[in-house]
């Protein structure tokens, strides 16, 4: 029990002093004594499911292939990638996509 205990309070350190995690991948290793016993799930998104991206862009989408996951020279670290690493963020409505980014109204 000691060094879960340990491996929080490096963590809560580690946050309060705001140093970010060189990789995902490393972060996800360190986590995994924390997962021990736990149940992961993931939800099920039905065939009608609308799901919502906000992101900048240079020039109007011709098509919905143009819409996809973004370029690896254009993705910095983020909850799910490491630098380089693209990865499509989605949100189940259009509040959630424009709160992720940061939108503000007008």
């Amino acid at each position: 029990m000691s060094e879960t205990v340990e491996l929080l309070r490096a963590l809560k350190d580690e946050l309060r002093r705001r140093i970010l995690p060189t990789s995902i991948g490393g972060l996800s290793e360190r986590l995994n004594p924390l997962s021990i016993g736990l149940n992961h799930r993931c939800p099920v998104v039905g065939i009608d499911a609308r799901m919502f991206r906000v992101r900048p862009i240079d020039h109007k989408p011709a098509s919905t292939s143009d819409v996809g996951a973004p370029s690896p020279k254009r993705c910095p670290i983020g909850r799910l990638n490491d630098e380089g690493q693209s990865v499509l963020y989605l949100a189940d409505s259009p509040e959630t996509a424009f709160a992720e980014r940061g939108a503000k109204a007008g």
